[in-house]
C-alpha cells in the first residue's frame, strides 16, 4: 500500500527480505515493519482468544509467506502449507 499508493516513496518493496530487525533503507523499513505488525497482531491475538490458557488453543499459520513469520513468532504453532489446498479438496470430495 505504501509503495503503490504514496508518491514519496519509491521502494522496491518485491526484492525485499523482511525482518523484524531495524531496516537500513526504505524499502527494508517498510518490509520489516509490516511483517513486525503481522507478527505482533498473531501473537496478540492468540493471546488475548487463549485467555491465558495457551496449552488449550492451537496456532496454525499456512500462506505463501508463512516461513517469514515462522522466523520470528515467539508462540507455539504449526506450520501446514497447505491447509487450504486440503480444506478445498475435501469441500470438493463433499459436492460430488
Amino acid at each position: 500500500s505504501l509503495g503503490a499508493s504514496t508518491e514519496q516513496i519509491s521502494a522496491d518493496l518485491e526484492h525485499s527480505h523482511a525482518s523484524i530487525e531495524p531496516g537500513d533503507s526504505t524499502a527494508s523499513c517498510i518490509a520489516n515493519g509490516a511483517l513486525a505488525a503481522i507478527i505482533s497482531l498473531v501473537e496478540s491475538s492468540f493471546k488475548q482468544l487463549s485467555h491465558g490458557q495457551e496449552n488449550q488453543c492451537h496456532c496454525v499459520i499456512t500462506g505463501g509467506n508463512a516461513e517469514q513469520i515462522l522466523e520470528s513468532l515467539s508462540i507455539k504453532f504449526d506450520h501446514d502449507p497447505h491447509l487450504v489446498l486440503r480444506g478445498v479438496a475435501i469441500l470438493l470430495e463433499a459436492a460430488s
